[in-house]
């Protein structure tokens, strides 16, 4: 799991800007899809997705349900990332705002500037 300063960058500054966010850390990964789990309130945690297109700087809420299986909610569900969309995962963790997380097929490039993660990963980085 990557992890950046939200400062590293000036994709990530204006990202971390729109979405209020003022911790330094923020992981960033490449993934195409994403198994949308814990938007229900638990022992002060809570997920939030929101997907995010950096061309037109549109946000869009992604409906997902809320409930846990244990109440119904059923099985989380997969969440297939759209071509040139983002998804950002914020929300809460023990009460306080989570980690931002950005996923996407090309998020690394996009809003890190690294095409290949691998050299970063064998230097331990």
């Amino acid at each position: 799991m990557p992890i950046f300063d939200s400062r590293s960058s000036e994709a990530l500054r204006a990202l971390c800007r729109a979405y209020r966010y003022r911790k330094h850390s923020v992981i960033v990964e490449n993934h195409d899809s994403h198994e949308l789990i814990g938007g229900y309130w638990d022992g002060g945690s809570r997920s939030a997705y929101t997907l995010y297109n950096p061309k037109s700087g549109e946000i869009s809420a992604v409906k997902y349900p809320t409930d846990p299986p244990a109440f119904g909610g059923g099985n989380p569900p997969v969440l297939q990332i759209p071509r040139g969309w983002y998804l950002i995962i914020g929300g809460t963790f023990c009460g306080k705002p989570a980690t931002l997380q950005i996923l996407g097929s090309e998020a690394l490039r996009i809003f890190c500037g690294i095409s290949n993660i691998s050299p970063l990963i064998k230097r331990g980085i």
